[in-house]
């Protein structure tokens, strides 16, 4: 028998991912907003971590989610949003930022 989803998660693990996926995408954000401010002042080479710490956290939040939501039967709706969102900026992060910074551009 199918259990109906819940809006949010009831346990703790559920509503670890969901504290994860936020604090991950806040870091993100003042991350890259800081960006321009750390190239100006110290150069390229320092404002190139800035995005990789950005995107390392945001795949992590994507894992934690993953495991929250397959291993620990999180089915929440919000914690499925959260993985969607999480996973998509993962996978830009690794193909596009990672990559093209590679690549040296």
């Amino acid at each position: 028998m199918a259990r109906t989803r819940k809006g949010w998660p009831t346990e703790s693990s559920g509503k670890t991912a969901l504290r994860s996926t936020s604090v991950t995408f806040l870091l993100a954000i003042a991350l890259l907003a800081l960006t321009p401010w750390v190239h100006s002042n110290w150069g390229m080479e320092a404002a190139w971590v800035l995005p990789q710490v950005g995107c390392a956290a945001i795949i992590v939040a994507a894992l934690i989610n993953v495991v929250a939501y397959m291993f620990l039967r999180q089915r929440s709706i919000a914690n499925l949003i959260s993985l969607s969102i999480t996973a998509t900026f993962g996978v830009y992060c690794v193909f596009f930022i990672w990559i093209s910074q590679a690549a040296g551009n």
